[in-house]
């Protein structure tokens, strides 16, 4: 899949295909069972298998300019992954999940926070 109109690309993952000695990042479908050498990951046998992303990834970095640093708390999946004062151009989170996380945020004081919440899959 690509998270940015294309400009790059992450391999999808087999999820109910069988392990075979093909290349890394290729995957491979037969109608019988003799192609598991094509892939890394085979769909072999006539079976129908589900393709999805490997990961989703999540980044959020407060911002340098005036003002930004300030209080935030990020939550992932409903669990706290960080909270407090975050200063300027600081990484609070940079994580990849096996499937699509749930991510909210909250300040909880008067102290502004601001930066960029971005996500890749």
């Amino acid at each position: 899949g690509s998270a940015d109109g294309g400009t790059t690309w992450s391999n999808l993952d087999c999820v109910d295909c069988v392990d075979g000695t093909g290349p890394d990042g290729m995957i491979s479908a037969d109608g019988d069972g003799n192609g598991f050498d094509l892939g890394v990951r085979s769909c072999l046998d006539g079976a129908t298998c589900t393709l999805r992303l490997a990961e989703f990834c999540v980044k959020v970095e407060t911002s340098d300019l005036v003002y930004s640093r300030g209080t935030l708390t990020v939550i992932i999946n409903g669990a706290t992954v960080a909270s407090g004062m975050h200063e300027y151009s600081a990484v609070l989170v940079n994580r990849c999940y096996s499937s699509f996380p749930s991510v909210t945020i909250t300040n909880p004081t008067d102290n502004a926070w601001a930066g960029y919440a971005t996500g890749s899959a």
